[in-house]
């Protein structure tokens, strides 16, 4: 990672950040999914409920610059390789090369592995991925599948 860009463990402390970023960085792309597959619009406390179910704090790192919490990452090791669960840098800080920092961080952990990454369509996390190397493994409605390869 750059020298600059540090994680820490994340905790139950962490969540609110967490949840605040995850819900800042999705809505705009999910509401209209939500919408038409639900026929009802954003809940902030359905979303919360949802959010609930996917904050592992175990398997997540809190990216921090300066100290200051910046983004956050949830990795699940599968076979060798690794899923990104999750992984959101804050609007202030995109654009400055962190987050391909830490997705090269997280290629020198995996070393050989495969690593897998789910993004919303039409969302510029695509474009991340696919400059990073990533390649397109299956495409459906909701959700695109990025893999990878060592």
């Amino acid at each position: 990672m750059k020298a600059a860009v540090h994680s820490r463990n994340a905790s139950d402390n962490d969540r609110i950040f967490a949840w605040s970023l995850y819900a800042d960085s999705i809505r705009e792309l999910v509401e209209p999914l939500i919408k038409k597959e639900r026929g009802v619009p954003w809940d902030e406390n359905e979303e919360s409920r949802r959010f609930e179910e996917i904050w592992v704090p175990q398997r997540t790192q809190i990216l921090e610059l300066e100290g200051q919490p910046i983004g956050w990452i949830a990795v699940n090791g599968e076979g060798g390789g690794a899923f990104l669960e999750n992984f959101f840098i804050a609007p202030d800080f995109r654009g400055r090369g962190l987050g391909s920092a830490v997705l090269a961080w997280l290629k020198d952990q995996v070393g050989s592995g495969t690593i897998r990454a789910n993004v919303v369509p039409g969302s510029r996390a695509r474009s991340f991925y696919e400059r990073a190397g990533f390649v397109v493994e299956q495409e459906a409605t909701h959700q695109v599948t990025l893999v990878a390869q060592p």
